[in-house]
């Protein structure tokens, strides 16, 4: 709205004067002694479109009284730009995140919007349909303190725009908050580490950087006897745990600084076990020559294969589920008690030294009976048999003599 150029209109005859009818607000109009009628004033009133007022000019009185024309004044609106939501013209962020996304709806003469000062690493979009201008993205720049971006949308297109009637401007500053930084400054493959059962980590260090005064660290479970100091940032030490199998344990280590803009570095330290036989209560056995053995079972841990040494003839042994399983009828042939040694032991170990369990199997020999003289005699009643002879050996201590009748 503003100022109109003056519109005239002469009464040439029939009439005495001239009146208008149904101006809009702001327009006024005057009759001189001339006959001249002009309409001239300032439009008062927002519009947001364009938008037509129809008018008339009315002869008053004389012949011609009542006679009328037409006139239409039409207004192209001003640029009109608001935020869709009000504070988000004003942000506060960290270095790296997306902003909350700036819509700006566009309304009146307006056309398009462009940005003037935008940061890097910004960008724009405009939709047509819904007169929506949207900023997103995140500011594409390195920082080491507090920075404040301040730069503006401003709408284009508007050919009533002048220097008393602008176009529409909305001021725009985010604020972007130093990020922490933890840099590491140990080999890159102390970060995730794999050691033995009992074996000292290598140091997990970092530097402090960007605002970082201090460090947590946190795990999803804890092996014990690692420490970590928040004042140097360095993991140490030897884990406590005893562990069957290899195990993973993740750590978080989380900055503590002059801002919320903080940082985060995970890992991870996997145990190995030490191999290790598991014997059972009957490592040690005793049996008779020929028999079958009670079948021996060892559990292993820490690797996936074992063996057995020195086992007599006859016996084998399955290696299974991590379990050895000894069993089977010795072959050998002994006229006195033999003890035989065997030994079970790991092999394949990711972490030495290997481990074995012995045992021992001690055979008993079967007792042996020799007769000297004849077995089978025929004599008279009263008469006196030939003297028989019996001697016992092997595994025989004494005999006994049975009659069937």
């Amino acid at each position: 709205t503003g100022p109109i150029q003056p519109i005239t209109y002469e009464l040439s005859e029939g009439g005495n004067a001239l009146v208008v009818n149904n101006l809009p607000a702001g327009l006024s109009y005057t009759f001189d002694s001339s006959n001249i009628l002009t309409i001239s004033g300032n439009l008062s009133g927002d519009v947001s479109s364009g938008t037509t007022y129809t008018y008339e000019v009315e002869v008053s009185g004389g012949c011609g009284d009542g006679n009328k024309v037409y006139g239409r004044i039409s207004i192209d609106a001003d640029s009109e730009l608001d935020l869709v939501v009000a504070n988000s013209a004003n942000q506060s962020l960290c270095e790296g995140d997306e902003i909350e996304d700036i819509i700006l709806q566009l309304g009146g003469g307006a056309v398009a919007a462009e940005v003037i000062g935008m940061p890097s690493g910004l960008t724009t979009q405009y939709d047509a349909s819904t007169r929506k201008f949207t900023i997103s993205g995140s500011i594409a720049e390195n920082i080491t303190v507090n920075t404040a971006y301040p730069f503006e949308v401003k709408t284009t297109g508007n050919a009533c725009a002048t220097a008393a009637s602008p176009e529409a401007t909305v001021p725009i500053t985010i604020e972007v908050l130093p990020k922490q930084r933890l840099e590491l400054v140990s080999p890159t493959s102390t970060t995730n580490q794999v050691v033995c059962e009992g074996t000292p980590i290598v140091n997990v260090a970092y530097d402090y950087l960007d605002g970082i005064t201090s460090a947590d660290i946190s795990w999803d479970q804890n092996p014990g006897g690692l420490n970590f100091d928040p004042a140097s940032g360095v993991l140490s030490g030897t884990p406590a745990v005893n562990v069957t199998q290899p195990t993973t344990y993740n750590y978080t280590i989380t900055s503590v600084g002059n801002n919320l803009c903080g940082d985060q570095v995970s890992g991870s330290i996997t145990i190995n076990p030490l191999p290790k036989i598991i014997p059972p209560p009957n490592t040690n056995i005793e049996i008779c020559e020929g028999q079958a053995i009670p079948n021996i079972v060892f559990g292993f841990t820490g690797t996936s294969n074992a063996q057995v040494a020195n086992l007599p003839n006859g016996l084998t042994y399955l290696v299974s589920d991590n379990t050895v399983t000894i069993s089977g009828v010795p072959s050998i042939d002994i006229g006195s008690e033999v003890s035989i040694s065997y030994t079970v032991s790991t092999i394949g170990s990711i972490c030495g030294p290997e481990d074995s369990e012995s045992g021992t199997i001690t055979f008993k020999p079967d007792g042996n009976l020799q007769s000297q003289g004849s077995l089978i005699q025929t004599i008279c009643e009263g008469g006196t048999i030939s003297p028989v002879t019996f001697n016992w050996y092997g595994g025989a201590t004494s005999a006994e003599l049975i009659w069937s009748s």
